[in-house]
């Protein structure tokens, strides 16, 4: 989503659209299946959609694809799913959690009638009593300064392990490193990365 919202506010579709092709054979080399099976249709929907879809297309460079929340939270955009998880599926929370009923068919139909109606009723009476925030006073966490502060440690702290712990991968006979694990990839694994495109 990132690189969406990056590609339309750049205006660097064809861009966004030459590295998801980029992509598409590396998925297929290293066994990425979810990635290989669904990158190459939604190449090709990302491709037409000037034609199939012009109003589509014209929203996605006018920056229309995702949802703000709050007037006063500049960090609330969403895409529209994350969006409804945080309004209707939020307020439909229940003890105990969909899963228990959920094979249940009649079971499942009455949570469905029955929890929509009580969610909307839970926020009309938020509203009615004061309890939802006062956008004008909201100040997103993201904003204070000591989270500023915190994070800028962090970023500090991840360009010292970049710089000064891992080395660059891709000069030959360095160590590769895992960064989710911390494992040093073998020689024979090493290679076989670094020579993929070569070898085709």
């Amino acid at each position: 989503m990132f690189n969406l919202i990056y590609a339309t506010r750049t205006g660097n579709w064809e861009l966004y659209l030459a590295c998801i092709e980029e992509v598409i054979p590396w998925a297929f080399a290293y066994d990425r299946q979810n990635c290989a099976r669904y990158l190459v249709p939604y190449l090709d929907d990302m491709r037409a959609l000037p034609e199939v879809m012009p109003e589509v297309y014209d929203a996605f460079l006018e920056g229309h694809f995702s949802v703000q929340l709050s007037k006063g939270n500049p960090f609330g955009q969403n895409e529209a799913d994350k969006a409804i998880e945080n309004t209707i599926n939020r307020d439909c929370k229940t003890g105990g959690g969909y899963i228990g009923f959920s094979v249940n068919f009649a079971a499942t139909q009455r949570w469905v009638l029955k929890y929509s109606r009580h969610g909307s009723y839970r926020r009309l009476f938020r509203e009615h009593v004061s309890l939802e925030p006062n956008e004008s006073k909201l100040v997103h966490n993201n904003l204070t300064l000591a989270r500023i502060k915190s994070d800028m440690v962090t970023v500090n702290r991840v360009v010292d392990v970049l710089e000064n712990v891992l080395c660059n991968p891709w000069i030959k006979n360095a160590q590769l490193a895992s960064l989710s694990s911390g494992l040093v990839a073998t020689a024979e694994i090493r290679d076989d990365l670094l020579d993929a495109k070569i070898k085709g």
